[in-house]
């Protein structure tokens, strides 16, 4: 198995990710670095102790999935779906791309895509799925 996991620190030296006429550009995103800003938070966050934090986490989690597995899935269905009901772009690992709207996932943590009118099951051992931000 392997598990990546993308974390924003610091996106401060990144562009706005809206253009001067108001239009979004990119995908609105948080970071750590900002969070810590807004919630005018005096500690100073390393990135190391997050990443090794987040890393125990991660380890625990897998450690306890299988006894835990349903669960987790139903958390994960009710607050961290991001792509429900989306249109998103699944490529498989032969490099073809279908597009259609993410319905969730299944009991086998398979994303369910509707494509053309027909539910699709994808894991994550043959696709890489993005949000459509047009």
């Amino acid at each position: 198995v392997v598990i990546g996991v993308g974390l924003n620190f610091d996106m401060s030296s990144f562009v706005s990710p809206f253009k001067d006429d108001g239009s979004q550009v990119l995908a609105e995103f948080t970071d750590i670095e900002g969070e810590i800003i807004m919630q005018a938070i005096e500690q100073k966050i390393d990135r190391v102790m997050v990443a090794s934090t987040l890393l125990q986490y991660v380890v625990a989690v897998c450690q306890s999935f299988q006894q835990d597995q349903k669960c987790f899935l139903e958390k994960f269905r009710s607050r961290y779906d991001f792509c429900k009901n989306k249109m998103v772009e699944v490529t498989s690992d032969n490099k073809e791309t279908v597009s259609g709207i993410a319905l969730g996932v299944n009991n086998s943590a398979e994303l369910i895509v509707l494509v053309d009118g027909k539910e699709c099951v994808f894991n994550s051992a043959e696709v890489s799925v993005k949000a459509d931000v047009k």
